[in-house]
């Protein structure tokens, strides 16, 4: 990792351009809040319920408040585990508003996964519902009792054992409070930390990113800087993800009319979508995909979305191209946990730009594309991708963690393969690990995935490699279709010939599937499904033939 030094000089450097503002977040957004108090946010999940920002934000100072009395100090670490929703949105302000470090963990997360963030940040209080939707978070509640740090667990909702903390409680206590300064720090050290974020852990054990009050400013002023004066946003994304978080941090310190769902419901969006004119729609893959296919089927259009951002996983161009045709300016955005975004497309660039990159740099970040080596690779050239900026995490937990993270010049290495166009342009092309290594030769599974979606009927894809005693791997093609497609290995392979693709590209196994099984943050579950082929095909169940699961 950098020096301490280099570290300290690029902070100086952000301070100096404004980027880091050096305040508290919670500060921050009380004056960016006072800005626009009146604008609306509505909850829709289960029963509606609107309030303004300036009553969400004078709650969660109600609530902040009473936090410090009950001997919440600053920089204290705090876990939260709640869907999207009025009384989460609340506590996450307050819990910045009072100066403490908040652990978000995503609604669908387990006990023992829970458990671990918390003990690994050293929590000492926990959020969490007594149940949502399917998940009985009080059944579970035993791995995370036993988390060393942990003093305080409270419960929202009316489940709540003997030794929990009644939210209610607090509620009730807000009540006498009057809602107006901050109960935390106001200016305070910018560099202090504020969120530790937790890795999907798809791959290892959970990493900690760090973020500071100045590194999710950053990202705040840079939204800032590409946002309308008035936007009217959908959001469906978890909470504890990044773009979660985001979402509620920019509800705060954006002007807009923001409406959210606990969870993604395709329907339900599209029917919030007509009916109130939403004219920004932040998606994942999936997401977008649901909204082309029942588009599609029932022949209508989305006129009120100005713009539509597609990022998380790789997006392929032929869903840009499809969104295009029904009217939707869709783009790709590039970023992550560490470092949430550090390019991004624009509505109003050409379909091409828009389908086949990732768009550009934002203010002040900076990437450097470089070979193993560590040298930079010629324009057009691939290699990994490494990043720096204001908005960039400061570090992990772990030190180990660290080590491997940054180059010696104190870059971020991504994990993610990529090259520049000559427009400047970024284009990510896989994921370093993700290489497929058949017979010696490098193959990569965004490329397939990208020929892959371009086959009628074809929803959504992932391709993978699985173990192969002969050629150490072979591709392996996972698929969702659209309703009454369907799909054979013969048509994979008469569609990668007549794409002009090399041989060796072409999957050697198919399997068609409902749905993906996918990380808490959202994105499609790789491991899991390599996994569960190379047991299948270890036990001698499968074949490199076309096979249907689940229906």
């Amino acid at each position: 990792m950098a020096s301490t030094a280099a570290l300290e000089d690029l902070r100086r450097g952000y301070r100096a351009s404004g980027l880091h503002p050096g305040v508290r977040l919670g500060a921050a957004l009380a004056a960016a809040a006072g800005r626009h108090p009146d604008d609306p946010v509505t909850f829709l999940s289960g029963h509606t319920e609107q309030v303004t920002v300036g009553e969400l934000f004078a709650d969660a100072q109600r609530l902040a408040a009473v936090l410090r009395r009950d001997g919440l100090a600053d920089g204290e670490v705090v876990g939260i585990q709640l869907a999207n929703g009025r009384r989460a949105w609340t506590i996450y302000l307050a819990g910045l508003i009072a100066g403490a470090v908040l652990v978000p963990i995503v609604p669908t997360a387990g006990a023992r996964d829970a458990a671990f963030c918390l003990s690994d940040a050293g929590a000492r209080r926990f959020f969490v519902a007594d149940r949502w939707r399917r998940t009985d978070y009080i059944a579970g509640l035993g791995p995370v009792r036993a988390a060393r740090s942990l003093r305080s667990i409270t419960v929202v909702g009316g489940d709540v054992p003997s030794d929990c903390v009644a939210y209610a409680d607090l509620e009730r206590r807000m009540s006498g409070e009057p809602g107006r300064a901050a109960a935390g720090p106001g200016a305070g050290d910018g560099s202090a930390d504020c969120f530790i974020c937790y890795t999907s852990g798809s791959t290892a054990r959970p990493k900690g990113a760090r973020h500071t009050h100045d590194t999710f400013h950053a990202e705040l002023i840079q939204a800032r800087a590409r946002w309308p004066d008035r936007q009217v946003v959908f959001t469906a994304r978890p909470l504890g993800t990044m773009a979660g978080l985001l979402a509620v941090l920019r509800a705060m310190y954006l002007p807009a009319e923001t409406y959210v769902m606990d969870r993604w419901d395709t329907p339900a969006a599209l029917e919030v979508i007509r009916a109130r004119n939403v004219t920004y729609l932040p998606t994942v893959p999936f997401m977008l995909t649901t909204v082309l296919d029942l588009l599609e089927r029932e022949g209508s259009r989305l006129p009120s979305l100005r713009e539509v951002s597609c990022g998380g996983s790789s997006v392929p161009p032929s869903l840009i191209e499809r969104a295009d045709e029904l009217g939707i300016r869709c783009y790709r955005q590039f970023g992550s946990t560490e470092h949430p975004t550090v390019t991004s497309g624009r509505p109003g660039e050409d379909l091409r730009d828009r389908a086949t990159t990732d768009g550009r740099l934002l203010p002040g970040a900076s990437l450097r594309v470089i070979d193993e080596a560590g040298r930079d690779v010629g324009p057009g050239d691939e290699g990994e991708i490494v990043t720096g900026g204001p908005d960039r995490f400061a570090g992990y937990r772990s030190a180990a963690a660290n080590e491997a993270a940054f180059t010696a010049d104190g870059w971020l290495r991504s994990g993610d393969l990529g090259r520049l166009t000559g427009s400047g342009h970024l284009v990510v092309t896989g994921r370093v690990k993700d290489l497929i290594i058949r017979a010696g030769v490098n193959l990569a599974p965004a490329a397939i995935e990208e020929t892959l979606a371009r086959l009628h009927g074809v929803a959504e894809v992932a391709v993978t490699g699985v173990a192969d005693r002969e050629y150490g791997e072979k591709a392996a093609a996972f698929v969702v279709l659209r309703p009454g497609a369907e799909l054979t290995m013969d048509d994979v392979r008469e569609h990668f010939e007549r794409s002009g693709v090399a041989r060796q590209k072409t999957p050697e196994y198919l399997v068609v599937k409902d749905a993906m099984p996918r990380t808490g943050s959202g994105k499609i579950a790789k491991r899991q499904l390599r996994e569960e082929l190379e047991t299948e095909l270890h036990a001698g169940e499968a074949a490199p033939a076309p096979r249907r699961e689940g229906g």
